[in-house]
Protein backbone atom coordinates (compact mmCIF):
# COMPACT_ATOMS: atom_id res chain seq x y z
CA UNK A 1 0.00 0.00 0.00
CA UNK A 2 1.27 3.45 -0.91
CA UNK A 3 0.97 5.35 2.38
CA UNK A 4 1.01 8.78 0.72
CA UNK A 5 -1.96 8.07 -1.55
CA UNK A 6 -3.72 5.14 0.09
CA UNK A 7 -3.66 3.26 -3.24
CA UNK A 8 -2.44 -0.28 -3.84
CA UNK A 9 1.12 -1.06 -4.88
CA UNK A 10 0.30 -1.61 -8.58
CA UNK A 11 -1.31 1.84 -8.82
CA UNK A 12 1.68 3.40 -7.08
CA UNK A 13 4.15 1.75 -9.46
CA UNK A 14 2.24 2.97 -12.52
CA UNK A 15 1.86 6.48 -11.06
CA UNK A 16 5.52 6.85 -10.21
CA UNK A 17 6.64 5.39 -13.54
CA UNK A 18 4.79 8.00 -15.62
CA UNK A 19 6.39 11.44 -15.13
CA UNK A 20 3.77 13.45 -17.01
CA UNK A 21 0.97 12.10 -14.79
CA UNK A 22 3.11 12.86 -11.77
CA UNK A 23 3.50 16.45 -13.00
CA UNK A 24 -0.21 16.92 -13.58
CA UNK A 25 -1.27 15.15 -10.38
CA UNK A 26 0.83 17.51 -8.27
CA UNK A 27 -1.34 20.49 -9.05
CA UNK A 28 -0.19 21.12 -12.59
CA UNK A 29 3.06 22.74 -11.59
CA UNK A 30 5.00 20.93 -14.29
CA UNK A 31 7.26 18.33 -12.68
CA UNK A 32 6.27 16.72 -9.45
CA UNK A 33 6.84 19.78 -7.29
CA UNK A 34 7.48 23.42 -7.96
CA UNK A 35 9.01 23.30 -11.42
CA UNK A 36 9.60 27.01 -11.60
CA UNK A 37 9.31 29.67 -8.91
CA UNK A 38 7.42 32.02 -11.23
CA UNK A 39 4.65 29.51 -12.06
CA UNK A 40 1.64 29.55 -9.73
CA UNK A 41 -0.26 26.84 -11.62
CA UNK A 42 -0.51 25.37 -15.08
CA UNK A 43 -2.75 23.32 -17.32
CA UNK A 44 -1.83 21.17 -20.32
CA UNK A 45 -4.09 19.94 -23.11
CA UNK A 46 -4.04 18.96 -26.78
CA UNK A 47 -5.16 21.39 -29.47
CA UNK A 48 -5.97 20.18 -32.97
CA UNK A 49 -3.69 22.18 -35.25
CA UNK A 50 -2.64 21.70 -38.90
CA UNK A 51 -3.95 18.10 -39.12
CA UNK A 52 -2.12 17.17 -35.93
CA UNK A 53 -2.43 17.76 -32.20
CA UNK A 54 -0.09 20.15 -30.45
CA UNK A 55 0.53 20.30 -26.73
CA UNK A 56 -0.46 23.64 -25.23
CA UNK A 57 0.78 24.70 -21.81
CA UNK A 58 -1.15 27.46 -20.06
CA UNK A 59 0.63 29.11 -17.15
CA UNK A 60 -0.53 31.42 -14.42
CA UNK A 61 2.50 33.32 -13.19
CA UNK A 62 3.34 35.21 -10.02
CA UNK A 63 1.73 38.67 -10.04
CA UNK A 64 4.84 40.59 -11.03
CA UNK A 65 6.01 38.17 -13.75
CA UNK A 66 5.44 38.15 -17.48
CA UNK A 67 5.99 35.31 -19.91
CA UNK A 68 9.00 35.96 -22.12
CA UNK A 69 11.22 33.88 -24.40
CA UNK A 70 13.69 33.14 -21.59
CA UNK A 71 10.97 31.77 -19.30
CA UNK A 72 9.41 29.76 -22.15
CA UNK A 73 12.80 28.20 -22.96
CA UNK A 74 13.38 27.41 -19.28
CA UNK A 75 9.96 25.77 -18.87
CA UNK A 76 10.43 23.70 -22.02
CA UNK A 77 13.89 22.59 -20.90
CA UNK A 78 12.58 21.56 -17.48
CA UNK A 79 9.80 19.53 -19.11
CA UNK A 80 12.24 17.95 -21.58
CA UNK A 81 14.54 16.97 -18.70
CA UNK A 82 11.95 15.78 -16.17
CA UNK A 83 9.57 14.16 -18.65
CA UNK A 84 10.55 13.49 -22.27
CA UNK A 85 11.06 15.58 -25.43
CA UNK A 86 7.67 14.31 -26.57
CA UNK A 87 6.01 16.17 -23.67
CA UNK A 88 7.49 19.57 -24.52
CA UNK A 89 4.62 21.93 -25.42
CA UNK A 90 4.46 23.48 -28.87
CA UNK A 91 2.84 26.56 -27.38
CA UNK A 92 3.17 28.20 -23.95
CA UNK A 93 0.62 30.88 -23.11
CA UNK A 94 0.27 33.08 -20.04
CA UNK A 95 -3.26 33.38 -18.66
CA UNK A 96 -4.82 35.29 -15.78
CA UNK A 97 -6.95 32.36 -14.66
CA UNK A 98 -7.54 28.70 -15.44
CA UNK A 99 -10.93 27.04 -15.77
CA UNK A 100 -12.04 25.06 -12.75
CA UNK A 101 -15.03 23.33 -11.28
CA UNK A 102 -17.03 24.71 -8.40
CA UNK A 103 -14.91 22.47 -6.16
CA UNK A 104 -11.77 24.20 -7.52
CA UNK A 105 -10.44 21.37 -9.71
CA UNK A 106 -8.86 22.31 -13.03
CA UNK A 107 -10.90 21.25 -16.08
CA UNK A 108 -8.62 20.46 -18.99
CA UNK A 109 -11.18 18.27 -20.80
CA UNK A 110 -13.77 21.04 -20.99
CA UNK A 111 -11.09 23.46 -22.18
CA UNK A 112 -9.84 21.01 -24.82
CA UNK A 113 -13.42 20.53 -26.01
CA UNK A 114 -13.99 24.28 -26.39
CA UNK A 115 -10.63 24.95 -28.04
CA UNK A 116 -11.21 22.11 -30.50
CA UNK A 117 -14.75 23.20 -31.41
CA UNK A 118 -16.60 20.45 -29.55
CA UNK A 119 -19.45 20.92 -27.09
CA UNK A 120 -18.10 21.53 -23.59
CA UNK A 121 -18.63 18.62 -21.20
CA UNK A 122 -20.26 19.38 -17.86
CA UNK A 123 -20.49 23.09 -18.60
CA UNK A 124 -22.82 23.56 -15.63
CA UNK A 125 -20.07 22.40 -13.26
CA UNK A 126 -17.58 25.06 -14.40
CA UNK A 127 -17.24 27.90 -11.92
CA UNK A 128 -15.61 30.35 -14.35
CA UNK A 129 -16.79 29.57 -17.90
CA UNK A 130 -15.73 33.04 -19.09
CA UNK A 131 -12.16 31.90 -18.55
CA UNK A 132 -12.61 29.23 -21.23
CA UNK A 133 -13.94 31.84 -23.66
CA UNK A 134 -10.88 34.07 -23.09
CA UNK A 135 -8.47 31.18 -23.62
CA UNK A 136 -10.24 30.06 -26.80
CA UNK A 137 -10.06 33.63 -28.12
CA UNK A 138 -6.36 33.89 -27.25
CA UNK A 139 -5.50 30.58 -28.91
CA UNK A 140 -7.54 31.36 -32.01
CA UNK A 141 -5.60 34.59 -32.43
CA UNK A 142 -2.29 32.67 -32.22
CA UNK A 143 -3.06 30.20 -35.04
Amino acid sequence: MDEATGHGDSWSKRYHAEPWRRAYWNGGDLSGGRAHPDVVESLVFGQEHDNDVRIVLLVRLMNDKALDETLIADLKQRIRTTCTPRHVPALVVQVDDLPRTRSNKLVELALADAVNGRPVRNAEAIANPECIDRIVETLNSSR
